[in-house]
C-alpha cells in the first residue's frame, strides 16, 4: 500500500542522510532553507490560494505533485541551519551576541513571511522549535522561567487584542 511504501522510502532516505558526510549537510541544510525561503516568498505572489478553505494562503500548486506547503521545508530548513550556529556557540567560535544575531537572521525571515499567510499555527509551531532547541542546548533555567513568565503576560494580551476571533 501507499504507507508501506512511504515508510520505506523514509527509512531508505535516513539511512541515506546518515552516510553523508556533516559538511555536506551543513550545505544541505543551507540549500533547504534557501529554497523553503524563496518558495515562502512566491506562496505570497503567486495568485493560488486556499483562503477559502484552509483560512491561509500556506499553499503552492506545483504541477505534477498537487499542493505544497513550503512552511513544511522552512522548518527543516530552520532546524538544519540553526543547528550550525548553536554549535558555533557551544564550541565558543560565536559569542553569544554573535550567535543570537544569527539566529534572528535565521528565524525571524520565515516567521514573518508564514505570519503574512496568516499561518498562525506554524508560527507557533516555529517558535515552539526555537525554544525547545534552546533548551536543549543547555539554556540556563532562570532565563527559561523568565520567559515563560512574559509568556503568560504577552499571550493573554495577545488573545485580547491581536488574535482573529476565530
Amino acid at each position: 500500500t501507499l504507507f508501506r511504501s512511504a515508510v520505506l522510502f523514509g527509512i531508505f532516505l535516513a539511512l541515506f542522510l546518515c552516510l553523508i558526510e556533516v559538511p555536506t549537510l551543513r550545505l544541505v541544510g543551507y540549500a533547504v532553507y534557501g529554497v523553503g525561503l524563496v518558495l515562502l516568498v512566491y506562496v505570497l505572489v503567486d495568485g493560488y490560494s486556499e483562503v477559502a478553505r484552509w483560512g491561509a494562503d500556506s499553499w503552492i500548486l506545483l504541477p505534477v505533485i498537487g499542493t505544497f506547503q513550503p512552511s513544511e521545508l522552512i522548518k527543516i530548513g530552520i532546524a538544519m541551519t540553526s543547528a550550525v550556529v548553536f554549535e558555533g556557540m557551544d564550541n565558543k567560535q560565536l559569542k553569544w551576541w554573535q550567535g543570537g544575531g544569527l539566529l534572528l537572521a535565521i528565524y525571524v525571515p520565515p516567521l514573518l513571511l508564514i505570519m503574512k499567510q496568516p499561518d498562525l499555527g506554524t508560527s507557533m509551531v516555529i517558535v515552539f522549535m526555537f525554544v525547545c532547541t534552546l533548551f536543549v542546548w543547555g539554556l540556563r533555567w532562570r532565563y527559561i522561567l523568565i520567559g515563560l513568565s512574559g509568556a503568560v503576560i504577552l499571550v493573554p494580551m495577545a488573545w485580547m487584542f491581536y488574535l482573529e476571533p476565530y
